[in-house]
């Protein structure tokens, strides 16, 4: 599960407009699905709200605080998020969320997905900054990621299914970030496969028999 403290970072990153174009897709994305970085996102909204409310009115533009108000009122309730979003693709993906989909080229049964082993599938999404990667990676039913470690951090979000890993069973909605201090090789529901939202600021670093000939071919 995610740390309290990765998550607040992220939301405050994002109100800020800090994170760059693939983390602010990852937290879109993670906003619309996870119910706790819903609330948090929220919550520090309402906390910026009462921090512009104290300052000097002098130094804002007139309509700051009622625009501010505004966009908090547009949020979405849990119970409205949780409500289909409309469609701006297949039917097949109302599931997903709305910025990802918007992202996407077309429906995710059509995407030209490219095969890095095992069955399993990934989809380069354009980063638009140096240094960073996002992808869609689809998993099989019961297929196992190679154990990895990390050179930098990875930022995972469940869109379908759900995997197990070091770190317990990881359900739709729920993201993790790992770091180079994390050893771990998540393993596909074996009913369900697994969809999942991938952004990475560096390689991974695989290990076992063979990871000294697939590391050496990785890029971010």
């Amino acid at each position: 599960m995610p740390d309290r403290d990765m998550l607040a970072t992220l939301m405050t990153d994002h109100m800020a407009g800090a994170l760059p174009p693939p983390l602010m897709l990852f937290a879109d994305s993670l906003i619309e699905i996870n119910g706790d970085a819903r609330r948090t996102h929220r919550s520090l909204m309402a906390a910026g709200g009462t921090l512009i409310d104290d300052i000097v009115p002098a130094h804002l533009a007139p309509d700051m605080l009622d625009r501010l108000l505004d966009k908090l009122d547009d949020m979405p309730s849990d119970e409205e998020a949780a409500a289909q979003p409309e469609d701006t693709g297949s039917d097949s993906d109302r599931d997903l969320p709305a910025a990802l989909r918007a992202s996407l080229p077309g429906p995710v049964a059509s995407l030209k997905w490219k095969r890095i082993g095992g069955g399993v599938r990934e989809y380069p999404l354009a980063a638009g900054v140096p240094g960073y990667k996002i992808s869609l990676l689809d998993i099989p039913p019961g297929q196992t990621i190679p154990v990895h470690t990390h050179r930098g951090r990875e930022y995972t979000l469940v869109l379908r299914g759900s995997y197990t890993d070091t770190y317990g069973d990881m359900n739709t909605g729920d993201f993790i970030c790992t770091t180079e201090a994390d050893t771990h090789n998540p393993v596909a529901d074996a009913t369900t496969g697994c969809l999942c939202l991938a952004v990475l600021d560096a390689p991974l670093k695989f290990k076992g028999p063979f990871g000294w000939l697939i590391n050496p071919f990785l890029k971010v």
